[in-house]
């Protein structure tokens, strides 16, 4: 007789310093080209706070995970449904459009029609477990999860 497994996987994703790192220094990348460009001054004052904007927004929702709409858990279940859990306690089920595995981190992005309005996921290798890091990256790479 066969025995089934349990493939169950949750994920706790914690803040990522590397991914902070990353995402601070290729927004100072680029300021800097902003700022070198010589752009017509109208211009620039409408891509420095945009810049600025996005610097905040993406730290917060991806890197440090302090935003209340930011993904804090992610839940693959035995019958193969993926679930997110955001830091206001909200959680809802989601359908995989596309995923991006790599040794250092996963991108994943869910199909339109979701009730959040973030669509996508940055999981950094230092933000999550680092076996439960590796079962997810076998299991995107091994099954057809999208939508």
């Amino acid at each position: 007789m066969l025995k089934k497994y349990d493939n169950q996987l949750f994920l706790k994703i914690n803040h990522s310093p590397a991914l902070s790192a990353f995402v601070f220094f290729s927004h100072c990348g680029a300021a800097l080209a902003t700022a070198l460009a010589g752009l017509p001054i109208p211009l620039e004052t409408i891509l420095w706070p945009i810049l600025a904007w996005s610097l905040y927004r993406t730290l917060t929702h991806h890197a440090l995970r302090l935003g209340g709409d930011a993904v804090v858990a992610l839940h693959l279940r035995n019958d193969d449904a993926l679930v997110i859990h955001t830091r206001d306690g909200s959680h809802c089920r989601v359908r995989l459009a596309t995923a991006f595995v790599h040794p250092g981190v996963v991108i994943l992005t869910f199909a339109p029609g979701h009730p959040r309005h973030r669509a996508h996921v940055v999981l950094s290798a230092d933000a999550v477990d680092s076996n439960a890091f590796r079962r997810l990256r076998a299991r995107m790479t091994t099954k057809n999860w999208l939508a």
